[in-house]
Parts: C-alpha cells; sequence; structure tokens
C-alpha cells in the first residue's frame, strides 16, 4: 500500500512540474508587447525585405507569411535581428505576414503587393498625365507622369477600334517611342506601373500623306499679291502638320494641278492667265484638303491687287445653314453693298467636284432643294461683284423617320429581328459588335441629338464599331439593306 502511494505521488508530482513549465513558458511569451510598425520593401526580383520595431526584452523573432489572406502560414524563418528577407514570391500578387518575439505573441497581419510596391503595402496609382508626340508620319514618342513605388512600365497599343493590345515593351523610364506605324490613322494607348493596373486609354493620330482626318483642314485661306500671272496662297498653320500640299485648277471645274508641297504656310504660284477666275485649295500632311477657295487674276495693263481676286466687292460673309430636312435646306449670307444680286451653288461633300448652280437672287436667302437623305453637302454664294466665298458644310437627316429617338422606337423590322444585333448593349467599353446578314449594307448611327455618328458601308457580317469618344446616352442604329429593306435598334452607351 505505501508502495502505491509513492508511484501516485511521483505522478502527481510530474504532472505539476510539467505545468509549471507551461506556465512559465506561457508567461515568457506573454511578458514583452508584440513588434510593431511592420513595414515591407518590394524587390522586383520577387523578394521582400520585412521590418518591424524591436520588442523590448526579445531575444529574437520569428516570421510567417502566406498568398492572400487565408490559408496556411509559411514560416519565414527566426532570426535575432528586426528585419528578415523572403525570396521566391509571385509576381503582382498581394501576401499577408506577422511577427512574433520568442517573449511575445503574434503581431497584427500586415499586407504588401509584389511587383514593385514599397511602404504601406498597398497597391500603387495608375500612371497618369499620358502624352503623345508623334515625330513622324509612322512614329511617336509616347510619355506619362512617374509612379514613385514603380519599378518599371508596361505600355500596350492598338488601333482604334480594335479588340486586341499590342505590347511594345517594358521600360523603366517615362517615355517610349513606337515605330513602324500606319500613317493617317488614330491609335489608343495605355500604359502600367510594376505595382499598378492600366491607365485610362489615350489616344493619338499619325501623320502623313495621301489625305487623311487625323488633324483638321488648314484654314483662313488666303490670295495676296494677286498680278495678271501670280499670287501668293496662304493658311494657318496645322499643329501636327509635318507640310502642306497645294493644288488649284483654272475656273471652277476640270482636273486639279498639284503645284507642290512646302513645309511653310505659304505658296507663290506663277504662269497664271491675266483676268481669269481659279479655285485652288490646301491639305496638311495629316488632313483632307481644305474647303475650295478662289481668286481672280488681274487683266493686262493694271496694277497688283489683294484680298483674295474680288472684283469691286468681297465675298458674302456670315453665310449660315438654316433649316436642313433630308430633302431640302436653307441659307443665307450678309448681303454686300454694291451687289446687285447673288448666285448660289452646291455639291455633294464626297464623290463630286461639280457645282450645281441653285439660282441667282437679289435677296440674301435660297432655298437648296433636291437633295438625298443621309449625305453631306457643300454650299457657297457670291455676289455679281465678288468671287464665290468659302464652302458651308451641311447635312441632310437620313430619313424623316430616323430623326428622332421616338420615331426610332416605334419603328419596326423589316423580316427577323436577329438579323440585327448589337452587343454589348447596354456598352460600357471601347466597342461593339454590330451583327447582320447582308455585305454591302448601309450602317447608320444617330446620337439622341440627331447627329450622324456613323455612316458606313458594311463589308462584313459581324462589324467593331469604336465608341470610346462617344457620350453617354441613347443611340440609334440602322440598318439599310440593298434590297430597300431596313432594321433599327437602339443602343445605350454608359461607360
Amino acid at each position: 500500500m505505501l508502495k502505491n502511494f509513492l508511484h501516485e505521488y511521483k505522478v502527481l508530482r510530474g504532472i505539476a512540474m510539467i505545468s509549471l513549465l507551461l506556465f512559465t513558458t506561457l508567461q515568457a511569451w506573454a511578458q514583452c508587447s508584440q513588434p510593431s510598425n511592420l513595414n515591407a520593401n518590394v524587390f522586383p526580383n520577387g523578394s521582400v525585405a520585412l521590418s518591424w520595431s524591436a520588442a523590448g526584452g526579445a531575444l529574437n523573432y520569428t516570421v510567417q507569411y502566406r498568398l492572400g489572406a487565408t490559408g496556411a502560414w509559411t514560416n519565414g524563418g527566426t532570426v535575432a535581428t528586426t528585419n528578415q528577407v523572403i525570396s521566391g514570391l509571385l509576381p503582382e500578387r498581394v501576401y499577408t505576414w506577422r511577427v512574433r518575439a520568442n517573449c511575445s505573441t503574434f503581431s497584427s497581419v500586415a499586407t504588401f503587393t509584389t511587383g514593385g510596391n514599397t511602404g504601406n503595402n498597398t497597391a500603387c496609382s495608375q500612371p497618369s498625365n499620358l502624352d503623345a508626340l508623334v515625330d513622324s508620319p509612322t512614329s511617336v514618342t509616347l510619355s506619362w507622369s512617374a509612379v514613385p513605388e514603380a519599378f518599371t512600365y508596361t505600355l500596350q497599343y492598338r488601333l482604334t477600334g480594335a479588340l486586341s493590345w499590342t505590347n511594345a515593351g517594358s521600360v523603366a523610364g517615362t517615355t517610349l517611342s513606337l515605330s513602324g506605324l500606319t500613317t493617317g490613322v488614330e491609335y489608343q494607348w495605355r500604359v502600367k506601373a510594376s505595382c499598378s493596373v492600366y491607365s485610362s486609354v489615350a489616344a493619338f493620330n499619325t501623320g502623313g500623306s495621301g489625305g487623311n482626318a487625323s488633324c483638321s483642314q488648314p484654314s483662313n485661306t488666303e490670295a495676296t499679291s494677286i498680278t495678271t500671272s501670280s499670287t501668293v496662297l496662304n493658311w494657318s498653320a496645322v499643329q501636327e502638320a509635318f507640310d502642306y500640299t497645294v493644288q488649284y485648277r483654272r475656273g471652277l471645274s476640270g482636273a486639279w494641278i498639284t503645284a507642290g508641297t512646302t513645309t511653310g504656310i505659304s505658296w507663290s504660284l506663277n504662269g497664271l492667265l491675266a483676268n481669269t477666275e481659279y479655285q485652288w485649295k490646301v491639305k496638311a500632311s495629316c488632313s483632307d484638303y481644305s474647303s475650295e477657295a478662289v481668286f481672280t487674276t488681274l487683266g493686262s495693263g493694271t496694277g497688283s491687287g489683294t484680298g483674295g481676286g474680288s472684283t469691286s466687292c468681297s465675298a458674302p460673309s456670315n453665310t449660315n445653314t438654316l433649316l436642313v430636312t433630308s430633302t431640302s435646306a436653307n441659307v443665307e449670307w450678309e448681303a454686300q453693298g454694291g451687289a446687285l444680286n447673288y448666285t448660289v451653288q452646291y455639291r455633294r461633300e464626297l464623290g463630286s467636284t461639280v457645282y450645281t448652280t441653285v439660282g441667282t437672287f437679289t435677296g440674301n436667302t435660297a432655298s437648296i432643294t433636291g437633295l438625298q437623305p443621309g449625305v453631306k453637302y457643300l454650299w457657297r454664294v457670291k455676289a455679281n461683284c465678288s468671287p464665290y466665298g468659302s464652302d458651308n458644310q451641311f447635312e441632310t437627316p437620313f430619313s424623316a423617320n430616323f430623326s428622332t429617338p421616338a420615331a426610332a422606337q416605334s419603328s419596326t423590322f423589316a423580316s427577323d429581328n436577329s438579323i440585327l444585333q448589337v452587343f454589348p448593349n447596354p456598352a460600357n467599353g471601347d466597342v461593339v459588335q454590330i451583327r447582320n446578314n447582308a455585305n454591302g449594307a448601309q450602317l447608320l448611327v444617330m446620337n439622341n441629338a440627331g447627329q450622324i455618328m456613323n455612316n458606313t458601308i458594311l463589308n462584313e457580317n459581324l462589324h467593331t464599331l469604336g465608341i470610346s469618344n462617344w457620350n453617354n446616352g441613347l443611340y440609334i442604329v440602322r440598318i439599310q439593306y440593298p434590297d430597300g429593306r431596313a432594321q433599327t435598334s437602339k443602343l445605350v452607351v454608359a461607360h
């Protein structure tokens, strides 16, 4: 019996000693504060330097980390210092980490993002102030503001309207040059820091010859220093242009003659006939031709003149296009002193160079009739004592039923609704897809104010329509098929 008592005593004493040891250990862990001021310095090679403030009385520290906010912890090692380097991390991922002293419990959890982030363990801002400097018709230098936390920047570009992006490469600086571009077109581009998502999309237009619309047409065209056989043609500079091409012709019809190309904003035209009316136009390397201007050379024996070839009065000014319907337009101009009557002409802007004379009027208004719906026209007016003034543009609505969204909402398809499909709708991106079943159909898109946003002849069953620069709102999509059928659909743009 005594023997059994001694055995039980030894067992109880052992349990008491183990309990005392565990209590002492836990007490030792809790006898100092948790490490604080956790900070992460991320390197671009998949590693991070973690640091913290020392805990009084601590002999060493143990670090743990994991991918994301959940899952098992990975031991990063035990060190006697207040910093530890962790390697082999995945790029552009969010990690959580914590640290404890040998005399404390684990600290609160902190985070860091690999791929270029430093400081407070959060991803950095997108690059801003995107800018493009067109160096030549096929090259451009792109730039942006630096992001303090970034190690590198990655740039992408594409033709406006395209779905896929092209990677231009990664750089450590804040500029990147692109070459081998197509002349006379619009490109979109974006850039991301190594620690951010991509920036907002920006755009630029390449220059080039051949007549494109990536910049404005030259304006303020004027003929000066007119003599019996020469004149000096002038125009305003276009910022994006590399050079300018001048064309002229005798009278108001016939083939155009290319006078030449210059980097300046004037051109001396020689070898002209006396007392003869000429028409001329100029285009920038990145634009279409300007509106046609007119001058008249002086007769034999007269001195030099100025003012674009007017005879005894100036060309009518303050021209306005008033009410425009699908088949007509009313126009007006300011009367000129000394003028007895006025002659009005018009033509299609595209596909025709020959003007149609509406008639001669003693007042300062006229009505142009017999027009076609959905067509851009040019009109001009001259006094009996002046040359023609500059061209004025207007565009007829496609049809009376297509002039307002309310009318479009009540329209019905000519056949199965599945032929015309517009998606995504509502659209919140840069493009929408338009599906139809007939090549050669006309696509027309109009905004809520009745302005035509797109007028295209389709050559594919699935057409990509760029809408990155469109305002939010309701648009009407109309397909006019070659056999006379038409379909209408609504498109909502909500960027």
